[in-house]
């Protein structure tokens, strides 16, 4: 076989992929399957991925179980430790694989998707997340509900299922609340729209009838901006409020989740408890430090106690996710914005 394995690195050099499949399934199945995964792991472009794939289809292949080879490749070259920004875009690359097949990988693509989730949540990879995301046409936790009601008409969804897909909105839903609370933010910092102050008396004696028309027209321009600027404001803020409270209120818990008793004693799923309560415990810090630089700065002592009894309801259980240092720190915050005083100006 030594010959064809030559001919298809020609072709493969030559760039004519769909070729490949062909003379690749006239080797061993071992040595045709190395040969396809490897280089259509290179390929980036959707027009050639699709021809390759309508090609390796013709040919006998299984494009399913390929799709989810190829992620599985790259699963295991990209590994973990290495944080390279390279890697992380093949990953992503390589996920695209899975919305191919088709309704028949969807379940598949969802619990990849939460695989390297997982990884960019861990190391604070979100700009990664987000480009995730963006490749999830048309809201990939829906569009599997969509296919589980039916194809299983009248069947729950499995609790594993159901898991992946509260584990994908509870990622989405922070990063949807990061992006509000960045928008406020860098509203709060944006100078607000300063007003002509009026002339003194005698200055406003000696301006003819135009120039005081004039400065009254520039006058209620600026305070029509300031308006504007604080309504932004409000508005951002609140928007801000609810996406953050929406975490803390996450059905079920953000990232919270009993496994069956008889899966604990699986290492994976051991592994995945393990970092999905690191992840927990990071952002839901992250999301309670964030309230409390809103309500700081806007002086809203009263939502620094509902926040506060918030942390202390025992059946949202985020008290327990946090450190008792985050924990203790978070309540010195509270009280003091509750108290009517500005610890941060």
């Amino acid at each position: 076989y030594w010959l064809l394995e030559r001919y298809i690195r020609l072709l493969i050099s030559l760039k004519m992929f769909t070729m490949i499949p062909f003379y690749a399934s006239k080797l061993p199945p071992e040595t045709a399957e190395h040969i396809i995964i490897n280089f259509m792991y290179e390929i980036e472009d959707e027009k050639i991925r699709l021809n390759v794939l309508a090609a390796a289809h013709s040919v006998g292949i299984d494009t399913t179980e390929l799709c989810n080879k190829l992620f599985a490749h790259a699963i295991e070259v990209n590994d973990a430790a290495d944080e390279g920004d390279k890697c992380d875009l093949k990953l992503i690359s390589a996920w695209n694989w899975l919305k191919y097949p088709g309704k028949e990988a969807l379940i598949e693509a969802l619990f990849a998707a939460n695989l390297i989730l997982r990884r960019f949540f861990g190391v604070e990879k979100l700009k990664e997340a987000k480009l995730l995301f963006e490749q999830m046409e048309g809201g990939l936790c829906d569009v599997v509900e969509k296919f589980w009601s039916i194809e299983f008409i009248g069947t729950s969804l499995p609790r594993e299922l159901a898991d992946a897909i509260a584990e994908n909105r509870s990622y989405q839903a922070y990063l949807v609340a990061l992006d509000d609370f960045n928008s406020w933010f860098n509203h709060f910092k944006m100078s607000e729209p300063e007003v002509p102050r009026t002339p003194s008396k005698d200055l406003w004696i000696r301006m003819d009838i135009q120039q005081r028309a004039a400065f009254e027209v520039e006058q209620a321009k600026a305070a029509e901006l300031c308006t504007r600027h604080r309504s932004a404001g409000d508005v951002l803020c609140e928007t801000a409020i609810d996406s953050l409270i929406g975490i803390l209120l996450f059905p079920g818990g953000w990232l919270k989740f009993t496994f069956l008793e008889q899966n604990i004693t699986n290492e994976k799923v051991r592994e995945r408890m393990e970092k999905l309560r690191e992840i927990r415990q990071s952002y839901l810090a992250a999301v309670v430090g964030m309230l409390i630089v809103i309500y700081d700065q806007s002086q809203d002592s009263h939502g620094a106690v509902r926040l506060a009894d918030l942390l202390a309801d025992e059946k949202y259980e985020i008290a327990e996710a946090l450190s008792r240092d985050q924990l203790r720190g978070f309540c010195r915050h509270l009280a003091v914005i509750s108290g009517g005083m500005n610890k941060w100006t």
